[in-house]
């Protein structure tokens, strides 16, 4: 299993998109899809908790367990 870092279902929920949080962090478009799409990993707490302050959600609520059948599908 993976942990994995997902922002759009926080976003959703709170009727966000990416542009209103990278208008709210230090994080460009390109950062955040980076994010989201698995390219960036090893994430500085720091920017976590800046997340969380322009989503207005948890740590918690930001990651997802993947398991390498959703990890070989999503790669396919």
């Amino acid at each position: 299993m993976n942990l994995a870092f997902k922002i759009s279902p926080a976003l959703q929920s709170r009727g966000l998109d990416m542009k209103d949080v990278s208008e709210r962090t230090l994080l460009s478009l390109e950062q955040l899809e980076g994010i989201e799409s698995g390219r960036y990993k090893g994430y500085r707490i720091s920017t976590i908790e800046m997340l969380c302050e322009a989503i207005g959600c948890e740590p918690g609520e930001l990651f997802v367990w993947q398991t390498s059948d959703s990890l070989m599908f999503e790669h396919a």
